[in-house]
């Protein structure tokens, strides 16, 4: 379980289509960067890049989604609304108990336990429960900072960002009846928020994949390996139908794809050159490119089932030239953790 959208769209289908190519083609080492030109050439690399600035085709706005903040709905708070210092107090000290329970509360089997995938521990309530109007105070003061501070918190599948407390500091009675009440209710909406994903547009960002290999024979080999992964309509072997109109490698993302579960992105690689002269040849550098383009949804994150706007941004490099010539990237050349490679 992934705590939010770590990376954009783009990687996490790179990482995708890398992960399943390394897995089919395990005497090869897939990259996301250029083999460095100052060291040795690893035989049989692949490299995946965005070669190029995407266009977006823009829609109406569409739900194609949505996730629970936690895995589990933590148990209600069920002390009434403060109306006196009184029953602040007892408001104030079941939320204190509800939170610090919610916040270590780890996935377990048993449903109603489990709401994130980690403890929060860095959120903890330091002030015991309140028991006169001093320690009432303080006790609210900090759940004031520190409950917020949690909404955002890591451990979450989705972070909650529609949960704010606006109450001032308490300083008296009638304020710490204001905060206590807005804590207890903010907390309730927080066990149960859910966000949603919005489609607002379509997008095609041009890639190229290259082949790198220190030998003609085995530039071949993998081209001949490559070819038919590349223009398969069932990548990971589900036995699912690829759609009649799409041309591209359907490739669902995982969580561990940035957060990015459940999305369909297509790959399609049409052209395929051979770039290969008498310096290349004295390199003992064989390569092979593929062009094509990647299509995926821009997706958006809300925390409520309608928007009546939404604005969204994009930025785009100015400058995402198309590689070419000798490889300048300053990558290391051998797999690491880093790399897609299981070969």
């Amino acid at each position: 379980m992934a705590s939010t959208l770590a990376v954009p769209i783009a990687v996490a289908a790179s990482r995708g289509l890398g992960r399943w190519l390394a897995s089919q083609l395990t005497d090869c080492h897939v990259n996301d960067a250029w083999p460095p030109p100052d060291k040795a050439l690893v035989d049989r690399t692949i490299t995946i890049l965005r070669a190029g600035e995407a266009t977006y085709s823009f829609s109406e706005p569409m739900v194609t989604g949505s996730r629970d903040v936690h895995d589990a709905v933590t148990p209600t708070i069920t002390e009434a609304v403060a109306t006196d210092r009184a029953s602040a107090i007892t408001r104030l000290n079941a939320a204190r108990a509800s939170y610090e329970a919610h916040r270590i509360s780890v996935a377990t089997s048993t449903p109603l336990e489990g709401a994130h995938a980690a403890a929060d521990t860095t959120n903890a309530l330091t002030f015991p429960a309140a028991v006169d109007i001093d320690s009432a105070l303080d006790l609210a003061n900090e759940m004031r900072t520190v409950v917020p501070a949690h909404f955002l918190a890591a451990a979450h599948t989705a972070l909650d960002r529609a949960q704010r407390i606006t109450a001032p500091a308490a300083t008296d009675d009638d304020s710490l009846v204001l905060l206590t009440n807005q804590l207890t209710q903010q907390l309730l909406q927080h066990y149960v928020t859910r966000v949603y994903i919005w489609s607002t547009a379509d997008v095609e960002q041009p890639v190229q994949l290259d082949v790198w290999c220190a030998f003609e024979v085995t530039r071949d080999d993998v081209i001949a390996r490559l070819e038919p992964l590349l223009r398969s309509a069932d990548p990971l072997g589900l036995g699912v139908d690829q759609d009649p109109v799409q041309n591209g490698v359907p490739v669902p993302l995982l969580d561990d794809d940035g957060g990015w579960a459940g999305t369909d992105v297509y790959f399609t690689f049409l052209a395929l050159s051979i770039p290969q002269d008498e310096d290349r040849q004295q390199r003992s550098e064989f390569r092979a490119t593929y062009r094509g383009t990647l299509e995926f949804p821009n997706l958006v994150l809300h925390q409520a089932p309608r928007m009546t706007h939404i604005e969204a941004q994009v930025r785009l490099s100015p400058t995402f030239p198309t590689p070419t010539g000798t490889p300048v990237a300053t990558s290391i050349s051998t797999p690491t953790e880093d790399t897609f490679s299981q070969g």
